[in-house]
Formats: structure tokens, C-alpha cells, sequence
């Protein structure tokens, strides 16, 4: 069986040679490398493997599928090809240029780290990520398969995901001390998408304005 050399993988740090099959898909599974690691416990290169799989055994073969509305979902990471993935036609996000450029600077500084969702070819969150990897020329991005929810979920899932991640309000003096620690340590925060102006509000002493609109009761979460 042929093996499609990616070099540009970030979420795994390195550059890596994967099999891939007629589909064009290229699995990354949890299952096979937890089985092969029971099985040679003195193998200096105990590591996931990635292994090739059909469609029809990714939802089936290898783990249980995944039931509807599952709160913790079998989570499969699969590698497909950039120029494969669609836009949806229900994106409710532009994608604009400069931030598919900050995105494509946190790509080049940190990996590919994130994966982008998908149903089969269509992009359900991640069409500013998918933009900036065919820019850098990545043939391959990790993504985690969805089809396991109906259409209208697919669709509601969109709107939720865009939605909840404006909600967040920054701690601002922890905020401030993170920044000053990078600055300190002469580290590019432009990487971070913030501004210059954003920055100096932040480390001004008695800064007026909140960097988000709304206003929530905070508590602490253990990490």
C-alpha cells in the first residue's frame, strides 16, 4: 500500500509518513495504537499509529458509532486532503482576509492544533482554518467527522459554536500578567491577534474600557 508523505501535520509536531487509500482518507486511531501498545510494552517507539480506513469502517469497524446527542462521543481524528473540504452553503461567519492571516501565523507559530469539524466534505466550523491551511499549502489538516448528527443539528451546532465563543469575558489582571510575561520574554503577541493599541489598553494601569461586552458573574473552575 502507497504512503502520502505530510509535512506540514502541526498537531502532531512533525512531519510523518501516513498510508493513505483510494478515499484519500488518513486516520489517526486512538483503538489501534492503545491495542498495539498493550501488546509490545518494551517498544522503544510506543506512540499512536496512524492506520487507513475505508469510510465504512471508520463508522463502524473501528469504534461503536457515535448515538445522537452522545455528551462524550467516540472522537476519531482523520486527516483529508485541504482541496476536498467545502464551504457550507448554511456558514453563518464571513471569512475574512486579515484574519485568515492571523489564523495562518498561530498555523506556522503552533501547528495545526486544532481540528476543524466536518460531515463528509462540508466544513461545519473551521472554514477560516481550512483557508489558511490551503494557503500555506497543506495537503492534509486533521478533522473530526460530525455525521453522527441530523441535519438540523449539524446546522444548529454552526450557530451555537460562533455564538458561545463570543460569551467569554477576559480576566483582565490575569490577562495583563500574561502579556507582560510574554513581553518580557520578547515573544511576538501579534500571534495572539491582538493589536498593538489592544495591548498598551491592557497594560495601562487603571484601563476604563472591559475587552468584552458583557458583563457575568465570574467564578473559578479547577483546571
Amino acid at each position: 500500500m502507497a504512503a502520502l508523505t505530510i509535512s506540514h501535520i502541526g498537531a502532531l509536531g512533525q512531519a510523518f509518513s501516513v498510508p493513505t487509500n483510494s478515499d484519500g482518507y488518513h486516520n489517526f486511531c486512538p483503538g489501534a495504537a492503545t491495542s498495539s501498545r498493550s501488546q509490545n510494552l518494551g517498544d522503544e517507539n510506543e506512540r499512536m499509529e496512524a492506520v487507513v480506513v475505508t469510510k465504512k469502517e471508520s463508522q463502524s469497524a473501528k469504534f461503536p458509532p457515535s448515538r445522537r446527542n452522545d455528551p462524550v462521543p467516540v472522537i476519531e481524528i482523520i486527516y483529508r486532503r485541504t482541496d476536498e473540504l467545502k464551504r457550507s452553503p448554511h456558514r453563518v461567519r464571513k471569512v475574512k482576509r486579515k484574519h485568515v492571516r492571523r489564523i495562518q501565523a498561530s498555523i506556522e507559530r503552533f501547528g495545526f492544533s486544532q481540528p476543524i469539524l466536518v460531515r463528509g466534505d462540508e466544513i461545519v466550523d473551521g472554514c477560516t482554518r481550512a483557508a489558511a491551511a490551503e494557503n500555506m499549502g497543506l495537503d492534509a489538516i486533521p478533522c473530526i467527522d460530525v455525521s453522527h448528527l441530523s441535519d438540523d443539528d449539524i446546522r444548529l451546532l454552526r450557530i451555537t459554536i460562533n455564538k458561545l465563543q463570543e460569551r467569554g469575558a477576559w480576566d483582565e489582571p490575569a490577562l495583563k500578567l500574561e502579556l507582560a510575561h510574554q513581553l518580557e520574554f520578547n515573544q511576538d503577541i501579534s500571534v495572539a491577534g491582538f493589536e498593538a493599541w489592544e495591548v498598551d489598553a491592557v497594560l495601562e494601569i487603571g484601563a476604563g474600557e472591559d475587552l468584552a461586552d458583557e458583563t457575568d458573574t465570574s467564578f473559578d473552575t479547577p483546571d
